[in-house]
């Protein structure tokens, strides 16, 4: 009798072990859920106290590439649960502790960019039920989709738009339909401006040429500058060369700023 009972304690035990330890397939698979409805709490559960999660790369750009530990790790999510994250995890292979996934994930940056979802491989280290290694390499695909979304506009779009000259009272406005409008006066640029015509881009170099309602330049008067749109939305003029000098010009090489104007 005694045997018996120590074999049914043994049994239970046993049993009681195999519910308690997931396998580690199950426990990557076990974020799904409180990922996708934000709930915090409920993810954390999944991970050790000293988890380490790695991006490669990190985005957006100039984002970390590691978390470590959980604070770390809650904020990232607390922040990604604003956006509207949803993820799709798919196991492709498990060898001991490590879990091989490819993994789809959705978030409103990235929709509103139209590159939803992103495809990555992760690996994913398990210990004890929990997770304790996270590392998500994004797919050439996807990295090539985000690096065409975010890149800046060309130039010939991206100068559309009333400009103000940072240095004094002096206004461009650049017309998708290849026209330009200049003048010191706000008041005059709408309908009787100082110089207005045609302009062009070329790589970084754009082109006036003076029409003949032009009245301060010459009608066919041209202008030659290199231009660049800085990172802070900032367009930068050097002259080059300029047949309407100084109607429209600045000091030959002398980086002159101008800022957008909101219509």
């Amino acid at each position: 009798m005694k045997k018996i009972l120590l074999l049914f304690c043994m049994l239970v035990f046993l049993l009681a072990a195999c519910q308690s330890t997931p396998k580690p397939e199950e426990v990557v698979l076990a974020q799904v859920e409180p990922w996708n409805a934000g709930d915090v709490d409920a993810a954390m559960a999944l991970y050790t106290d000293d988890i380490v999660v790695r991006f490669n790369p990190a985005l957006p750009p100039g984002s970390p590439e590691q978390y470590n530990g959980k604070e770390e790790l809650r904020a990232w999510f607390e922040s990604l649960a604003a956006m509207n994250f949803e993820m799709q995890i798919d196991i492709v292979q498990v060898d001991g502790n490590t879990v091989t996934t490819k993994t789809q994930t959705w978030v409103d940056p990235t929709r509103e960019l139209g590159v939803a979802p992103l495809f990555a491989t992760e690996i994913v280290t398990v210990e004890d039920g929990k997770i304790k290694d996270w590392t998500w390499n994004l797919s050439e695909e996807s990295l090539a989709a985000m690096q065409a979304a975010m890149a800046p506009p060309p130039l010939n779009e991206a100068i559309i738009g009333l400009w103000s000259w940072d240095k004094g009272t002096t206004w461009f406005q650049f017309n998708e339909d290849g026209t330009y409008r200049y003048d010191i006066d706000f008041e005059r640029l709408g309908e009787d401006p100082a110089d207005i015509g045609q302009y062009s881009i070329e790589g970084n170099i754009l082109t006036y040429l003076s029409g003949e309602e032009t009245w301060k330049c010459e009608p066919g008067s041209i202008g030659i500058y290199e231009i660049t749109i800085t990172e802070e939305d900032k367009l930068v003029f050097v002259k080059l060369e300029d047949d309407c000098a100084p109607g429209r010009s600045a000091p030959s090489k002398s980086p002159q700023p101008f800022s957008r104007v909101s219509q």
